[in-house]
């Protein structure tokens, strides 16, 4: 199966969100306890199944999927950890986020 395809299966099981790492195509467990994840390049949607490749896929990143409620479209996207909120809110709004992660507290964090 192709990692697109892991990655689509995924957004599946996990249809609010999720987060991996991705170290030469294999995909494995995120095991970091705190930071904020901030998403900074898309690459692919799905929207009523229909997958839109955007970006390729990296050989090593974080990943993550998550669910845009007002368009109920998925985003699988390249995350950075910022060990600050103050460091990824900053980030977040130079790149035109909604919102933020918060690993700790397992919730997301809009930007204003």
């Amino acid at each position: 199966m192709l990692l697109k395809d892991k990655l689509i299966q995924l957004s599946k099981i996990f249809s609010s969100g999720f987060t991996v790492n991705i170290d030469n195509g294999i995909i494995s467990q995120f095991n970091k306890k705190s930071g904020y994840v901030v998403s900074y390049k898309t690459l692919l949607t799905i929207n009523n199944d229909k997958v839109t490749i955007i970006n390729s896929i990296p050989n090593k990143a974080i990943l993550g999927g998550w669910r845009d409620k007002d368009t109920n479209t998925y985003y699988i996207e390249v995350n950075k950890v910022f060990n600050t909120l103050n460091q990824a809110l900053n980030n977040a709004k130079e790149l035109n986020q909604k919102a933020i992660w918060d690993i700790k507290n397992n919730k997301e964090i809009k930007v204003k």
